[in-house]
């Protein structure tokens, strides 16, 4: 639904997940979800200004001395903690075995229009999602009380490729692709195609690493 919203022309999306009953999928508090979509139309296909009519929403995530750092879109009333804490974040890191990324729930604050989530026993997180399972506890919204998207989202310059499996048809059978360990890729992996006749297909295997929006080859 966010992704239609961010690339269909002419639509919108309210975030609800504080209206609603996690055990029902039926809201009880209908005005308020319909005072939500009413405030997108008005400020967007009606003009009227100075309307706050969509919740935060994060533009990157990077990592610095093994805390999370998700900078938001700048807002017009800023960022907000619905309760004494900031909840509904968790961190992602690789699994032992390395094909899997497993998620815990972290701690959060606000500084300015970035928000930091940490958890001590995760010293290298890959990826942050907020409101994702612990939808029920999300609780940052902006000043006017509209929540903030949920979002799941890789931390930048992590390379989700990394030591997952690989085959690459195009590979010289005398040249064999180097650095590659037990089919996993490494930072020094390199595959030399030669006279080998196209198509050229490298599979990396990325469907257990997190949400991947794009991949370099």
């Amino acid at each position: 639904e966010y992704q239609v919203m961010k690339t269909v022309p002419n639509t919108g999306l309210a975030v609800t997940a504080d209206l609603g009953n996690m055990k029902n999928i039926h809201y009880t508090r209908k005005k308020e979800v319909g005072d939500r979509l009413a405030q997108i139309a008005l400020a967007r296909d009606y003009g009227e200004k100075g309307l706050v009519y969509k919740g935060p929403e994060a533009q990157q995530a990077n990592v610095e001395n093994g805390k999370g750092i998700v900078t938001f879109e700048p807002s017009a009333s800023g960022l907000a903690s619905g309760g004494p804490s900031l909840k509904g974040f968790e961190l992602g890191y690789r699994a032992p075995a390395g094909d899997s990324l497993l998620f815990v729930p972290a701690e959060a604050r606000i500084e300015g229009n970035k928000v930091i989530v940490w958890n001590d026993q995760v010293k290298d997180p890959v990826e942050i999602r907020y409101a994702w399972l612990l939808v029920g506890e999300a609780n940052l919204s902006d000043a006017a009380g509209l929540p903030a998207f949920p979002f799941r989202m890789n931390i930048a310059g992590k390379n989700l490729a990394l030591h997952m499996p690989v085959y690459a048809n195009s590979e010289n059978s005398r040249y064999p692709a180097s650095n590659v360990t037990h089919g996993r890729i490494t930072r020094q992996s390199k595959w030399m195609s030669g006279d080998v006749q196209p198509p050229h297909v490298l599979e990396i295997e990325l469907r257990k690493a997190g949400n991947s929006h794009r991949v370099n080859v």
